[in-house]
């Protein structure tokens, strides 16, 4: 449905607007690009270990997840 992958995609983008530039590239390469960069070629590029790029990675999605819950959960919220 294209209202649904609308609304998805917007929650998406507000949840990347939360987040520091860092964090929002390794996402960004790690999931959304075709050609997803490796733990180490971000390693190389933030001049950090792959081990702390995927600690990243993880916190991310705990950042999205819970900016997107709580965003449907206001929209819910002001439908009714």
């Amino acid at each position: 449905n294209y209202d649904e992958r609308e609304f998805q995609r917007s929650l998406l983008n507000k949840a990347l607007d939360e987040l520091t530039d860092r964090e929002k590239e390794i996402f960004i390469t790690r999931r959304m690009k075709e050609e997803k960069s490796t733990l180490g070629e971000l390693g190389k590029v933030f001049q950090i270990s792959p081990e702390r790029v995927r600690q990243i990675e993880h916190c991310v999605f705990l950042k999205i997840e819970k900016i997107v819950k709580a965003e449907s959960l206001r929209i819910e919220a002001m439908a009714s």
